[in-house]
């Protein structure tokens, strides 16, 4: 029974390794065709396709910080408790959203659970 369970347990870690090493041959081709795809092209365009990422990312950390401080501002002035307006302007849907917004930046990939 040991030994199932031990032959289950490396088939396990083999997949693991399989997928992992599939997933790396899919980032590698991908950054293989973005050097391919801008041979030729000019600086402003290079420029111009290294700056989405970063663009889009800060933008929307802009958004999400204006909208919690003016939303804390509003509570503020209509004197709503801090502890309801922390709840309300940070709650798990808000952490979710700041959580993606930094795993697109810094990986690009879909979360994991």
């Amino acid at each position: 029974e040991r030994g199932y369970a031990a032959q289950a347990k490396v088939e396990e870690i083999r997949t693991e390794q399989v997928q992992i090493n599939a997933d790396m041959q899919t980032h590698m081709a991908l950054l293989q065709h973005d050097t391919e795809s801008a041979k030729g092209a000019s600086l402003w365009v290079i420029n111009s396709r290294a700056m989405v990422r970063p663009a889009i990312t800060y933008g929307m950390f802009l958004l999400l910080v204006f909208v919690d401080v003016f939303g804390f501002l509003y509570a503020y002035h209509r004197e709503v408790p801090f502890d309801q307006a922390l709840n309300l302007l940070w709650d798990d849907d808000s952490q979710q959203i700041f959580a993606s917004i930094i795993a697109f930046y810094f990986g690009g990939q879909a979360f994991k659970k």
